[in-house]
């Protein structure tokens, strides 16, 4: 994905659950948007694995060390290729159309 006009940045800790509904409504989209998911340090980062097979397109990036929300969204605009970054909680999720 190069050049893509959007990049949605979702830190998150532990809220594997909270996610799925956000995830269904943010696909990604190589056109337009890439979806980053930023694990702050989970106890259990293993709960990421049926999302991550489910939504292959969106990039997890598991941090080492539990940093809070405000560093892990600096961590996924480090890997972003957006021009625009949208940081989104885990236990949102976007009307249809939100994006596009």
């Amino acid at each position: 994905m190069n050049n893509i006009p959007l990049s949605v940045i979702i830190p998150t800790f532990g809220r594997s659950k909270d996610l799925e509904g956000l995830l269904s409504s943010v696909k990604p989209d190589e056109k337009t948007h890439e979806v980053i998911v930023i694990d702050d340090c989970s106890d259990n980062p293993g709960e990421f694995d049926a999302l991550k097979s489910d939504y292959p397109d969106v990039r997890f990036v598991h941090l080492e060390k539990n940093v809070g929300p405000g560093q892990a969204r600096n961590e996924g605009a480090k890997v972003a290729q957006g021009e625009i970054l949208l940081y989104l909680d885990s236990d949102t999720e976007l009307v249809s159309g939100g994006i596009g």
